[in-house]
């Protein structure tokens, strides 16, 4: 029998080459959540509000799955964090009802309840279903905030940044993206939302797009 002649460089110790795609994979992953959720959050030289009335604006996500769970005790410690870093502030949960009959804001209210924090540092807005309402419907429970904090993933929150200056001009001075960056933590869920928010614009574009050349 003729032996099959090796190519000349394409010899692989045995156990390599597939594990190693796939680990590198993942980093690259990881590396592309973490760049861009650190990003998001970097300070603007337009928004550098100050005054002790601070209002943390905690984003919503539907909670009927296990993972939407875990996107919602993520945001919400995040704004119990940046709640013990202003005290006095209040906490609004912003979310409407998605699946169920329970709203987002609700849900958020019972982890945050969990985690220690007082009914009366807690307001609700629950109409809100997408991101751009949760601007519009916010924006009344924070009217007398010097500060007001948007807390979610970085690239989600610095979205709900810019949907807040389109609606608010005004506002934008005293609007900030919680700055409240920590390496590798729920980093299985800033990837998604990283290539969510990275491909939200060519999105956008394409249903502009489509409802311009539907007819009529």
């Amino acid at each position: 029998m003729r032996r099959r002649p090796v190519r000349r460089g394409a010899w692989q110790a045995p156990g390599t080459g597939r594990p190693s795609t796939i680990a590198a994979t993942l980093c690259g992953a990881v590396a592309i959540g973490e760049l861009v959720d650190r990003w998001s959050r970097r300070p603007r030289a337009s928004s550098a509000p100050t005054g002790d009335r601070v209002a943390i604006v905690v984003l919503g996500f539907p909670g009927h799955t296990g993972a939407g769970r875990a996107v919602q005790r993520w945001r919400v410690r995040m704004g119990v964090r940046a709640l013990a870093r202003n005290p006095g502030a209040h906490l609004v949960l912003s979310g409407g009802v998605t699946f169920g009959a329970v709203s987002e804001a609700t849900e958020m209210a019972e982890i945050a309840r969990r985690m220690g924090v007082a009914d009366d540092a807690i307001m609700l807005e629950e109409r809100s279903t997408t991101t751009w309402e949760n601007v519009a419907f916010s924006r009344p429970l924070v009217e007398g905030a010097d500060r007001v904090v948007l807390v979610s993933d970085g690239g989600h929150a610095d979205r709900a940044r810019r949907f807040w200056h389109r609606q608010f001009p005004d506002d934008a001075g005293r609007v900030v993206v919680d700055p409240n960056y920590r390496l590798l933590e729920a980093t299985l869920i800033k990837f998604p939302s990283a290539i969510g928010q990275l491909l939200h614009p060519a999105l956008h574009l394409a249903r502009e797009f489509s409802a311009a050349a539907r007819p009529g």
